[in-house]
């Protein structure tokens, strides 16, 4: 059932958009630049946008397999995962259009499923998962014409309207502030709120709550085998003030969409874990999968939750820890043998961890570095680039961070952790709240010198730059570098 000698891949890249800034000092609402390989949201050239970035994502799979090889790490399975929104085009979340009679969420499984089959020579009989982050899509079939409607324009001038009244002060340092730290930060901003702010704030709120379109979130989970290639779709349930741009501004200092799909136009579609959030038939993009047969066994089930970024700051799979049908949950929702953390702005939370005994927790994150540590005034400091082993948000973790400093400084990072201890961590309860137990992933997290005996089994990741080139056609910051946790033979 564990996940001990697998070998973690983490596909370390970029995935935000470009140039990404608050729209006023300390703003949980960002300003950024979508890219992509469409001219357009025609069929033809959205098919060429998905088309470039499954290239790019086959031929770094298949350079981060030669490098697991030639590493001499002895494993059972392989897990290969990359960031939340690695699909998008220029205009955020691809238009609900058909290439090759499929809508594009579809045709990326599609594709993705038939590329990974074709590979049956190459990977032998080995055990391979990957994990594919996000896929950005939205309701609109003709996003040029939406973004012209009068329902936008209202939207944007009252907006603006608003924005004019900010301090020019707040503004211009907004200009020139450093890169979202989102994971920490969009939920306590810290500084005083002015009333024009807080007049943008609450627009903003009844805006999202009356969306002029609907966005959605969803990933999926390949798992190859010597027999076949499996498929297991998840979907994030919470989306964040950051899953989008507020858009950029124009030439006068005026917000514009910039064309895309805005924070302001755009919402998730409601998901409920009422019932437990186990993927089924009836709930077949749930966050919680049984994989059948990953051991070549039919009794064997690889319990495998994914948690899209901020679904894991506010605790999706650990909420749901414990519930059973004998409950009244659809079905059981069992310990979990890994945890993902597909993400373009987070990283491990011992509140949120939610493994069984020995389990996985395995984060690749396309947006921010992990927060280790605050200056005497505060503020986080941040290691450019390297991998360390400490504790870091009460989660001992083995980490890899990748820095690429351009106009302002792009980050990605992964990390790996582990369950420590014999006890299964209770059911949630709502009513404790923030006094409900942390899943320990060491022997004492006080400790200046934690130790977990699976973690500490594990080589320090190996950083390795992608082979690919021209990667800022869809990614800002290029196409990164491979994060490789795994154990040497000997």
């Amino acid at each position: 059932m564990t996940a001990m000698n697998d070998t973690y891949i983490a596909w370390a890249l970029y995935t935000g958009p470009s140039d990404v800034t608050p729209l006023w000092k300390n703003s949980r609402w960002i300003m950024g630049q979508w890219v992509g390989a469409n001219a357009d949201t025609s069929p033809e050239q959205i098919k060429i946008d998905i088309d470039e970035r499954i290239s790019y994502l086959v031929k770094t799979f298949l350079q981060a397999r030669d490098e697991s090889v030639h590493a001499h790490i002895a494993t059972t399975r392989h897990w290969f995962v990359i960031p939340e929104f690695f699909f998008h085009c220029r205009q955020g979340p691809y238009p609900e259009v058909a290439i090759d009679n499929k809508y594009p969420y579809e045709y990326i499984c599609s594709k993705l499923k038939d590329e990974i089959a074709k590979l049956s020579t190459e990977l032998n009989n080995e055990v391979w998962l990957f994990c594919i982050g996000s896929v950005l899509t939205c309701n609109e079939p003709n996003i040029s014409e939406f973004l012209s409607s009068g329902r936008v324009e209202e939207r944007q001038n009252a907006l603006n309207k608003e924005i004019a009244g900010l301090n020019i002060t707040n503004r211009l340092d907004s200009l020139t502030h450093g890169p979202r730290i989102k994971a920490f930060s969009y939920l306590s901003m810290g500084g005083p709120v002015s009333k024009t702010e807080k007049h943008i704030d609450d627009l903003m709120i009844h805006f999202r709550a009356n969306p002029l379109c609907i966005v959605r979130n969803r990933g999926t989970l390949f798992v190859r085998d010597k027999k076949c290639v499996r498929c297991f779709g998840y979907e994030k349930q919470n989306e964040s003030t950051v899953d989008l741009t507020m858009g950029t501004l124009d030439a006068d200092g005026m917000l514009s969409h910039g064309g895309m799909i805005t924070e302001w136009m755009a919402g998730y579609p409601s998901i409920s874990i009422y019932e437990g959030d186990k993927n089924t038939k009836a709930a077949p993009l749930a966050a919680r999968m049984s994989v059948p047969y990953i051991n070549r066994s039919k009794n064997d089930l690889l319990q495998i939750g994914v948690e899209i970024c901020l679904d894991h700051r506010l605790k999706r799979l650990r909420r749901t820890v414990g519930m059973t049908k004998e409950n009244g949950a659809a079905a059981d929702n069992r310990p979990l043998a890994i945890q993902l953390i597909p993400s373009g702005g987070m990283q491990i939370l011992d509140a949120s961890v939610s493994s069984g005994v020995d389990g996985v927790i395995f984060n690749c994150d396309g947006c921010d570095p992990i927060l280790t540590e605050y200056n005497e005034n505060g503020e986080p400091v941040i290691q450019d680039s390297g991998t360390f082993k400490k504790i870091t948000c009460g989660v001992y973790a083995s980490s890899a961070q990748t820095m690429v400093r351009l106009e302002k400084p792009y980050y990605s990072h992964s990390q790996l952790a582990f369950r420590y201890g014999d006890q299964e961590i209770p059911g949630y309860d709502n009513a404790k709240g923030t006094k409900n137990v942390n899943a320990a992933t060491c022997n004492d997290p006080q400790s200046l010198s934690p130790s977990n005996p699976h973690l500490d089994a594990y080589d320090t990741a190996k950083r390795i730059p992608v082979n690919c080139i021209n990667g800022q056609l869809l990614y800002p910051a290029g196409l990164g570098e491979l994060h490789l946790y795994g154990k040497s033979k000997g």
